[in-house]
Order: C-alpha cells, then structure tokens, then sequence
C-alpha cells in the first residue's frame, strides 16, 4: 500500500511515536520498522496492539522468524508443565481423540469395567501429552 505517513515523537513520552496515515492517526502503535533500501521506496511497517483502527486494502506482511517460533514453543512447554488449566486442556482435546477413534471402540482393552477402561483412556492420553512435553 503507498500511503502518506507522517511519524511524530509524543511530546509526553520521548519513546511513543504517533503515526499519521493520510493525515489521520493510527492508535495502538507498538513499534516502527523504517527501511530505506538504496534506489528503492521506503517501506514501514508498523506494529499495532489493542485495537485496530485502520481499515483498507494493504499488502500484509508477517514476520515468522525462527527466534519467534521457536520462543513460542518454549512458552507453550513452559505452560503445559505447569499442569493447568491449558495441560488440561489438551489433555481433554487427546482423550476425545483416542476416544472417537475405530480401534478404542473395537478393542476392550481387557478391562471388565467402564471405570477401568475410563482410567486406560485417561493413564494413555496423559502418557502421549508427557512425551509430547519431554516429561517422560
């Protein structure tokens, strides 16, 4: 998207820029990448957070480096080993997996009881997410 962009210092905080689009401001702005390549057109991109007021027809680019992704599994293991509210959560989302699947309704698991096999579904689903977290 070609704009007209102005970028202002906020003369309370030194360290927020205010940005203007086509003469209006955009609110939320987190942070600015300015490049100017040799020869070529001067691209910014910015980062918003909250909410988004801008609406329109631009180019979208999303920045996937490896450090993110990688720092995002990190924090998803970190969370999960705290065995919580989203450990739980996978755990449930496993055992409705294990539990629609043709072998767990044809196979009995010698178990002589609902309880038992119950207890088999959840000792399994519980197993599968520990090696998928490096717990076992």
């Amino acid at each position: 998207m070609i704009a007209n962009v102005k970028i202002e210092q906020d003369k309370e905080n030194p360290y927020k820029p205010i940005v203007f689009k086509d003469g209006e401001e955009i609110k939320g702005v987190n942070g600015i990448d300015l490049t100017i390549e040799p020869n070529g057109f001067p691209r910014i991109d910015i980062g918003i957070v909250s909410r988004i007021v801008y609406e329109g027809i631009s180019e979208v680019y999303f920045n996937y480096f490896p450090e993110v992704v990688e720092e995002s599994c990190k924090i998803l293991r970190e969370e999960l080993l705290k065995h919580g509210d989203l450990y739980n959560g996978f755990l449930e989302s496993m055992k409705s997996v294990i539990q629609e699947s043709e072998k767990w309704e044809k196979n009995d698991w010698v178990c002589n009881s609902y309880d038992e096999k119950k207890e088999d579904l959840e000792r399994l689903a519980e197993l599968m997410l520990k090696r998928i977290i490096g717990e076992d």
